[in-house]
């Protein structure tokens, strides 16, 4: 059974969008598992909101489902967070705060987009070619650079960058002054 998890809708680009490839993706299947979370684009790190949806061939399936995940919800904890979810109905049904929301992700995307640009530009050296087009061809709040194996160490020790081993990074963690110091220390420790 396929499990999709969409835990940064409205990063990558405009919520239905984001949504687009999901939608035609589960057009194609009897069953899936949806996992959502609103934790990043709502702002709600702490409040665990999202939800798991099923994607069921029929009813007699749909309950037996339904009924697993009651009883691993049980198991987890009796009674889900409620403040997160509740936050996240207001917003998606009000008109004036869902725009805002709307207009706080482009806002988001927009700060995404130039720290990836800078980035890139940064790590714009002949050993860093492959990885400045990684960063620019992606979207969203991560990339991913190809790093010499003990490199996310090294870094932390010496640069006091944290990232882990796959070459992960988190953008958000950038600002406009260190982006070009995180770029430079990381381009001596990529893959060419």
């Amino acid at each position: 059974m396929p499990i999709i998890d969409i835990a940064y809708c409205g990063l990558g680009g405009e919520p239905d969008d984001d949504l687009k490839n999901v939608r035609r993706f589960l057009s194609s299947v009897d069953e899936a598992l949806i996992c959502v979370s609103a934790s990043k684009s709502f702002g709600l790190y702490r409040e665990l909101t999202g939800c798991l949806l099923s994607l069921t061939a029929s009813l007699e399936c749909s309950e037996r489902v339904s009924s697993q995940i009651d009883d691993l919800t049980r198991a987890a904890y009796s009674m889900p967070p409620a403040h997160g979810a509740a936050i996240v109905a207001l917003i998606a049904n009000t008109p004036s705060l869902s725009d805002d929301w709307i207009g706080e992700l482009r806002a988001m995307r927009a700060r995404l987009a130039d720290l990836r640009a800078e980035f890139a530009r940064s790590l714009q050296t002949v050993e860093a070619q492959v990885a400045a087009s990684l960063v620019e061809s992606s979207s969203g709040m991560f990339c991913t650079v190809p790093l010499k194996p003990g490199a996310a160490r090294r870094l932390k020790i010496e640069k006091a960058i944290y990232l882990p081993e796959s070459g992960r990074i988190n953008l958000c963690g950038l600002c406009p002054e260190t982006t070009a110091r995180v770029a430079n220390a990381i381009s001596k420790e990529l893959v060419t």
